[in-house]
């Protein structure tokens, strides 16, 4: 046992040995590594990146030095750019642009020359006259031009100053705005510090301060143009008011011989006219226009044609002419005369009942039965009053009118042709084609029953402002559809507007008035008819008559048919 136990102690020791040696050769393994290792971070790295980086830092040196001079060289310059734009904000003139602009560009922008005066057929007079017959058409055709020139002025100035306002507000709001991106710009040292800014509060405030600067634009614009119509529509009146000036203060020499007495007692002759009258076998309001004019023998009906004078002769510059409506005790009184065959408007009426008369042509129109325009053109008219292109539109509208009866067709060019006319003195009357539109499209196109009368009214009032402004490309011309046509200058109505059986029924009632006038001159005077002049006539020879307009003539005999 002895033996045994030092013979495993010899061999402990002999591992014990082996062990200590191992250990310690991997000690020195270690401590060799680790030495290497950190001798390699922390000399040989800096070694080699002294080797690798070598003249690199004198480059860089050199180049930012480079660059700082380049950059201190641009920042003087762009300061001196900078003080040039100063400068040239500072220069700004609008006015003075403007004139640069209107001289540089001077035949675009000189005004026209003005339009002459064209004689007709030897005509050579060139100013106004002011006729006995025609002052009391002009001295109150003045008078309503300059109470429209004093409103216009009103209206215009104030217009003026809205605009000049609404300009102001939105030369802030531009200001505001760049003032905004300015301080953003100076209050932010860099674009990337700039975008961290912005947040999601700051863009709907945006979108709300650009959605009312369209606004105010949109309003600016609005304003803009009704101030440029404004001051175009003073500036005819104001024309046409130093026109009508100069003709009432200068007088008509050539009406001096005719005295105020033979004007007075002229007029009182043609008021004793009676009012033509007729029976008819049609009803006129609320019936059938077509079989009335075959009855009647009227190819206009008397009802238009006498109204539309009476409105030529009083009511082309009256303010608001169809849209404002008469008095109805007086409108019915008119229409009951009409429907009795006699014609109201001849005598007994004054330029106070315009909107009664102008309400009387409405009535007729929209009482017909049926319509003027046939219910079944409805969807087609409509259709052809959307075409953009307005000959296209044209040609389509009027292809379609030459279904309509031809009696019909006279009518209506007739009286769209007086609308073209009426419209023509917008300037005084405040009627544009589209205002008279809106006045006439109920009463002439009435939608139909089962269909939206709101949805399809515009499309209505646009089909008849063509209509107004278009009569001489929609309808047919006189030579392919005979028939009356509406004239601009209309003169008063005298025996001469009536038929020979009517001026034959005048001269029999006339012979009681002229018997018991005088008894003396009943054989001189039996068959003898009276007559005014229309028209002044001078004698070519001492055999033929010479007379003025409004002269009361005697005629005792016809020479010709």
């Amino acid at each position: 046992g002895g033996r045994l136990v030092e013979k495993r102690q010899a061999k402990f020791l002999e591992h014990k040995l082996k062990c200590t040696k191992a250990r310690n050769e991997y000690l020195l393994s270690l401590a060799s590594v680790n030495a290497a290792v950190s001798n390699y971070y922390l000399h040989d790295v800096m070694d080699l990146m002294d080797c690798c980086d070598t003249g690199f830092h004198v480059a860089l040196a050199q180049l930012l030095r480079s660059y700082v001079a380049a950059e201190s060289r641009a920042q003087v310059s762009h300061m001196q750019g900078l003080g040039s734009l100063e400068e040239a904000v500072e220069a700004l003139d609008p006015s003075g642009d403007k004139v640069k602009v209107l001289e540089v560009h001077a035949v675009a922008f000189c005004p026209p020359q003005r339009f002459d005066y064209h004689p007709h057929e030897g005509d050579e007079v060139a100013e106004i006259r002011l006729e006995m017959e025609l002052r009391d058409e002009i001295l109150p055709r003045a008078q309503n031009i300059q109470s429209r020139l004093d409103r216009q002025t009103i209206e215009t100035e104030e217009v003026s100053k809205t605009l000049k306002a609404t300009l102001q507000v939105l030369l802030e709001a531009v200001a505001a705005e760049d003032g905004d991106a300015l301080d953003s710009l100076q209050a932010s040292p860099s674009t990337e510090s700039l975008k961290s800014t912005s947040s999601d509060v700051g863009a709907r405030q945006a979108g709300r301060r650009r959605g009312q600067q369209q606004e105010t634009e949109t309003f600016y614009i609005t304003k803009l143009q009704e101030y440029l119509s404004g001051r175009s529509v003073l500036a005819k009146l104001q024309a046409k008011h130093e026109k009508l000036q100069e003709a009432i203060q200068r007088g008509d020499k050539d009406e001096q011989d005719v005295s105020w007495a033979q004007y007075t007692q002229r007029k009182q002759q043609k008021s004793r006219r009676p009012r033509p009258s007729s029976q008819y076998n049609q009803k006129l309001f609320g019936g059938d226009m077509e079989k009335f004019i075959q009855s009647s023998g009227q190819p206009v009906p008397l009802v238009v044609e006498s109204c539309v004078r009476f409105i030529n002769l009083n009511g082309l510059q009256h303010e608001g002419i169809f849209r404002v409506s008469g008095a109805q005790p007086r409108v019915s009184e008119i229409r009951d005369a009409f429907e009795r065959g006699e014609d109201p408007l001849v005598e007994g009426c004054t330029p106070h009942d315009l909107d009664a008369v102008a309400g009387v042509l409405k009535l007729y129109f929209r009482s017909l039965d049926p319509p003027l325009f046939p219910p079944d053109l409805f969807g087609e008219l409509l259709a052809s009053a959307e075409l953009e292109a307005v000959a296209e539109r044209v040609e389509h509208v009027g292809r379609l009118l030459t279904q309509l009866p031809a009696p019909a067709l006279v009518v209506l060019r007739y009286l769209f042709t007086f609308l073209n006319h009426l419209a023509q003195y917008s300037d005084e009357n405040m009627m544009d084609p589209y205002n008279l539109a809106v006045c006439f499209g109920p009463t002439l196109l009435p939608v139909p029953a089962g269909q939206d009368p709101v949805a399809l009214q515009g499309r209505v009032n646009q089909l008849v402002q063509t209509l107004i402004v278009q009569p001489s490309r929609v309808f047919p011309p006189v030579a392919v559809l005979p028939g009356p046509t509406y004239e601009k200058c209309m003169a008063p109505p005298s025996s001469s507007c009536l038929g020979d059986a009517q001026l034959e029924g005048l001269a029999g009632e006339n012979e009681p008035e002229l018997e018991a006038g005088t008894m003396a001159q009943e054989d001189d005077l039996e068959g003898v008819m009276e007559a005014v002049a229309c028209f002044a006539y001078t004698g070519r020879t001492a055999q033929e008559l010479s007379f003025q307009r409004g002269d009361v003539l005697r005629l005792h005999e016809r020479a010709s048919g």
